[in-house]
């Protein structure tokens, strides 16, 4: 390999993308710090402390993970009506008002949520918001050989659209431009994994100028995230 290289080096182009920016439309981030529901905040603290009891000396890793779960969607913590995905939801009502916006401008958009339970009930709940529009899930259950195809359907989709993504799946160098828009619901720890997933959009290819919409509650596990 070492000689192969050598031999090729002289001949081989290389293009990075430095080298191709400028042929890009404009990326446009917009933070959503968004206040934690008034009515939860004892459930938020009691959260945190059940955890640090439970777990003596892990006790500060399981709250933080069972707070994200919280601040993901308090559904999935089985707090709240389980058939009104905006109730106590800011987040998600954001999330609708953004894809009402952008679909009635008939434009596609990636939501990036980490976990499996929620992004079932958000397929549902948007297909029955908006019945004319692409909804489908992209994550570890969509089979390898499926994967480009659905990205192809969705790119080629005449009307609006959103692809409801793991962030490791779709970060794993699918070309996702027919989507101009991407909603980053759970924000990462990492955030070079978070920027994988925006690159998914934001390449050579996409032809229109991208929005990327970064949703978190303030004082609370997300912001922690977010800094």
């Amino acid at each position: 390999a070492i000689e192969v290289n050598r031999v090729l080096r002289s001949i081989m182009l290389r293009r990075k993308l430095s080298d191709i920016d400028h042929q890009l439309p404009d990326k446009i981030v917009k933070d959503y710090p968004l206040r934690w529901p008034e009515e939860l905040n004892e459930i938020y603290e009691g959260v945190r402390r059940e955890a640090i009891a439970e777990f003596a000396h892990a006790g500060g890793l399981v709250a933080t993970g069972r707070l994200r779960k919280l601040t993901t969607h308090p559904i999935l913590m089985d707090i709240g009506p389980q058939n009104d995905l905006l109730a106590l939801s800011p987040k998600y009502s954001l999330t609708v008002d953004i894809l009402e916006e952008l679909f009635a401008n008939n434009e596609k958009c990636l939501i990036f949520a980490s976990y499996r339970e929620i992004m079932d009930r958000f397929a549902i709940d948007l297909a029955n918001r908006f019945p004319k529009s692409f909804i489908e899930i992209l994550d570890g259950r969509t089979e390898m050989t499926d994967r480009q195809p659905l990205v192809e359907r969705f790119n080629n989709f005449e009307g609006s659209g959103v692809l409801i993504c793991n962030p490791i799946v779709a970060g794993a160098g699918l070309n996702i431009t027919g989507a101009n828009h991407v909603i980053h619901y759970n924000l990462e720890w990492n955030p070079a994994k978070e920027d994988q997933a925006t690159f998914r959009v934001y390449r050579n290819g996409q032809l229109k100028e991208t929005f990327i919409h970064r949703l978190f509650y303030v004082s609370t596990i997300d912001e922690v995230i977010d800094e």
